[in-house]
C-alpha cells in the first residue's frame, strides 16, 4: 500500500512539473511592457536683440516748407522732395518678448524747393525764392515687440534736427538756418543671417520754425532784359519745415551670435 501511494505522488509530481514548464517558458517569451518616462524639454531657439549696433539707411524724403519772407507769407506749403542716406546706430535691450532701446541717425539729402513767383504789376515778376534741406538728423527712443523671435514691430520717436538754407529770389547768397522740432514714426526689423538685420520704417517730423535775418544781394529784380535795380540790404524770414521720410536699413549687431537657447 505504502509503495503504491509513493508511486502516485511521485507520478503525480512530474505531472506538475512537465505542465509548469511550457507556461514558465511561455512567460519567457513574451515581451515584457514598455516602460514609459517623461521626456525631456526641447530646447526652442531664439533671438537676442540686445546689444549695440550700427548700419546705414537709404530712402525718399518729402516735406513742405511754411514761409513769411518780410512779413508777407510766401509759402504756404512748398513742396521740398529727394532722396536720403546716411549712417545710423543704437543699442537694444530685451525683457521677454518687449524690446527697447535709442538710436541716432545722421542724413544727408537732396531736398529742394521753390517758392511761388507772384507778379507785382508793373515791375516784372522776381524770381522765386530758394529752399534746401542737405543734413539732417535725429535722436530717438525705440520700444517693440518680437512679434516671432526674429521679427520686431516697433514705434520710436524723440529729437529732430535739419539745417534749412534759403536763397532770396534765387540770388547767390545762402542763408543757413538750424531747425529743432519732434519726430515720430515706425517700423519693422527681422533677422537676416548672423548679426545682420534688417528694416523698414516711416518717419514723419516736425521741425519748429525760426525766424531769421536775411542778405538780399544788390542786383535787379526780374530777368535781365527787364531789371529792377536794387540796392540790396537785409530781410526777415520765418520758416516751417515739416517733413516725411520711407527708408530701409541694414544693421549690425556687435557681440556674440545672436541664436540663443530657451528651455
Amino acid at each position: 500500500m505504502n509503495r503504491f501511494c509513493s508511486g502516485l505522488c511521485l507520478a503525480a509530481a512530474l505531472s506538475a512539473q512537465a505542465i509548469s514548464k511550457p507556461a514558465i517558458a511561455a512567460d519567457l517569451s513574451r515581451p515584457s511592457a514598455p516602460v514609459y518616462t517623461k521626456a525631456q524639454p526641447i530646447a526652442a531657439v531664439g533671438y537676442d536683440w540686445s546689444g549695440f549696433y550700427a548700419g546705414a539707411h537709404v530712402g525718399y524724403d518729402w516735406g513742405r516748407a511754411h514761409v513769411i519772407d518780410n512779413g508777407v507769407l510766401t509759402e504756404d506749403s512748398a513742396p521740398m522732395n529727394g532722396a536720403i542716406g546716411g549712417l545710423l546706430a543704437g543699442i537694444n535691450w530685451q525683457t521677454g518678448t518687449f524690446v527697447y532701446g535709442l538710436e541716432g541717425d545722421f542724413g544727408l539729402s537732396g531736398l529742394r524747393g521753390h517758392g511761388v513767383i507772384v507778379p507785382l504789376p508793373p515791375a516784372p515778376p522776381p524770381l522765386p525764392n530758394q529752399y534746401d534741406v542737405n543734413v539732417s538728423g535725429n535722436l530717438r527712443g525705440r520700444i517693440g515687440v518680437a512679434v516671432v523671435p526674429t521679427t520686431l514691430i516697433y514705434v520710436a520717436g524723440g529729437l529732430a534736427l535739419a539745417e534749412f538754407k534759403f536763397r532770396e529770389n534765387s540770388g547767390p547768397i545762402q542763408n543757413s538756418e538750424l531747425l529743432t522740432g519732434w519726430t515720430i514714426g515706425g517700423g519693422i526689423e527681422a533677422a537676416l543671417t548672423g548679426n545682420w538685420t534688417w528694416k523698414l520704417e516711416y518717419l514723419y517730423a516736425d521741425l519748429g520754425s525760426v525766424a531769421a535775418t536775411t542778405a538780399i544781394p544788390p542786383g535787379c529784380i526780374g530777368t535781365p532784359a527787364a531789371c529792377i535795380p536794387t540796392a540790396g540790404g537785409t530781410g526777415r524770414i520765418t520758416a516751417r519745415f515739416r517733413d516725411n521720410i520711407v527708408r530701409i536699413g541694414l544693421n549690425y549687431r556687435f557681440g556674440d551670435p545672436v541664436a540663443v537657447a530657451r528651455y
